[in-house]
């Protein structure tokens, strides 16, 4: 038994690497041919390519569902177009067997991937990030494609790019009094964090009021407030890309604030069962060679396990919608998909056993 869990393990692990290296390849492929419509100024092929780089982790851990679907009907295709699958049915070894030796190798990069997408993914990608926005800034000018807003109370605020370190670029500040009316407007080159608030410096202050405007310039001013650098950063990374630990972080401010976080929880969900979607999909494809594809040809299994993935994919970046405009609970919502692929799994085994 330990000789063919690791013949049958190893076979599972080259066909998830082959396809994850396809997929991610494309994908990388299709990310750097976008960017390069985006070259100008100081935003050069290799300020894109780094861009593309960093957000290489992110994209295989987004991507390795699908790979693991895909590698695991490929290698047990291959095992079943050699007759292999039936020696090892004849030998004793049931279904469930079967689906045990799948899963031991599958559940090891399941924790990989949680652990990449947990502490790797959110600061990589956050570098491209920043690196990209002080790249294409346009000295810090409020209607910058490029910049991110963030709203504390009756401030909103928008800023270019975000270091981990504490530093942000191109600060505009507006404040509103309790009336809704624009009271002051603060454009800063650069702040930075301090532990009661943020140093701005180089800033241009325009106070209003109802006798007109008072306008001045000011070397440093300390902008007091609970905004921390994390909270920022959200800003500046895709929910699906950020840590667990940051999302609901930044979902209870959200709260704390009145503003919505569904997406952020949705998010937060996605990435706390990403394990349990990864032994569905291995649940699947396993039903799918042992019912409809044990005679079927490499390149059928192939299309039908990226359809599958695909329609998987799809369905739960619906979620985020759904979950906004019915109001349904993150986990509900998430965990919907998660149950129907379970149940289809469990119907195409018994199906082809």
């Amino acid at each position: 038994m330990i000789l063919l869990e690791r013949y049958v393990g190893a076979q599972v692990v080259w066909g998830i690497t082959v396809v994850l290296a396809v997929l991610v390849g494309l994908d990388a492929l299709s990310a750097v041919i976008d960017e390069v419509q985006d070259l100008r100024g100081n935003y050069g092929f290799s300020d894109a390519l780094f861009y593309v780089a960093t957000s290489l982790p992110g994209r295989i851990v987004e991507l390795a569902p699908i790979a693991v679907l895909v590698g695991v009907l490929v290698a047990l295709g291959q095992l079943a177009s050699t007759s292999e699958l039936v020696v090892i049915r004849s030998s004793g070894v049931s279904q469930k067997g079967i689906l045990k030796i799948l899963l031991k190798p599958v559940l090891v990069l399941a924790g990989v991937l949680l652990i990449v997408g947990e502490f790797v993914v959110p600061k990589v990608e956050q570098l491209g990030e920043t690196e990209r926005a002080l790249a294409m800034s346009d000295n810090g000018n409020v209607t910058g494609r490029y910049g991110m807003w963030y709203r504390e109370g009756r401030h909103f605020i928008h800023f270019n790019a975000v270091q981990s370190a504490g530093v942000i670029y191109g600060i505009t500040l507006f404040t509103f009094d309790d009336s809704w009316a624009l009271s002051e407007e603060i454009r800063a080159r650069r702040g930075t964090f301090q532990n009661s608030g943020w140093l701005l410096e180089e800033v241009e202050r325009t106070q209003i009021n109802s006798w007109g405007t008072e306008a001045s310039q000011l070397t440093t001013l300390l902008w007091e407030t609970d905004v921390t650098p994390e909270l920022l950063a959200m800003e500046s990374v895709s929910p699906d890309r950020a840590s667990i630990n940051d999302l609901l972080m930044y979902s209870a401010y959200l709260h704390q604030q009145g503003l919505e976080a569904a997406d952020y929880e949705v998010a937060a969900w996605k990435k706390i069962t990403q394990p349990l979607a990864i032994v569905m999909l291995v649940l699947v494809a396993t039903g799918f060679i042992f019912g409809p594809l044990r005679d079927g040809t490499l390149g059928l299994r192939v299309f039908i396990g990226t359809l599958v993935g695909l329609a998987f994919k799809i369905s739960q970046d619906l979620v985020t919608s759904v979950t906004l405009v019915y109001g349904l609970a993150p986990w509900l919502a998430v965990l919907l998909p998660l149950a129907i692929g379970t149940v289809a799994g469990i119907y195409l085994l018994k199906r082809g056993s």
